[in-house]
């Protein structure tokens, strides 16, 4: 497709992706920061906020940014480069792999004795409290299998995406590996 012809729709096309990627609406000054910041993140590459919204009609100014700039917005999204977006060539689109921009929670950020609560679907509810080197002890639990006294081990906690525990104690006579709120994901709170 030439740059010119469709341009229209795949830049709105892009756009929604953009938003789709980073899990938020573009409304708001903070919002086209928090891409700006994704973007970085994920292509260590920058696209400064202006132009993010230029891009999406926040501000005046022109719309359709330099081939370059289109390039970091699709490999942020997971493409090779702006062409591989335009032609949607699935070889140079990367499937499997995602960033991680949503909130996320490193156990290392913690300090010892601060409480977690996690709720996922169906009514599940876990207060949990951390032990230092990435081990937690269940408090409470509401609906669960994982019981008060049990002791497991993980290092992030990611919103809206299911949580992966190792080395947990007290569900077998061994420890195992467990998943919480496989299909829908799990929300975190501190307490």
């Amino acid at each position: 497709m030439d740059r010119k012809d469709g341009t229209i729709e795949m830049l709105s096309s892009l756009r929604g992706k953009l938003e789709d990627t980073c899990k938020r609406k573009m409304r708001t000054p903070k919002d086209f920061d928090y891409l700006e910041k994704c973007i970085f993140l994920h292509t260590h590459q920058m696209v400064n906020a202006s132009t993010l919204k230029r891009l999406f009609g926040y501000i005046g100014g022109v719309a359709s940014p330099r081939e370059s700039t289109l390039d970091i917005l699709c490999q942020y999204l997971g493409y090779k480069n702006w062409q591989a977006f335009v032609s949607k060539d699935c070889a140079d689109l990367v499937v499997d792999s995602t960033p991680i921009v949503c909130d996320h929670l490193y156990s290392d950020e913690l300090t010892k004795g601060e409480q977690i609560h996690l709720i996922w679907n169906p009514n599940r509810s876990v207060l949990i409290q951390y032990e230092g080197n990435a081990y937690f002890i269940v408090l409470k639990s509401v609906n669960s299998k994982l019981m008060a006294g049990m002791r497991f081990r993980c290092h992030v906690f990611i919103q809206d995406e299911p949580l992966f525990i190792t080395d947990l104690v007290g569900f077998t006579n061994q420890s195992v590996d467990y998943v919480c709120g496989k299909s829908d994901g799990i929300k975190f709170f501190l307490d």
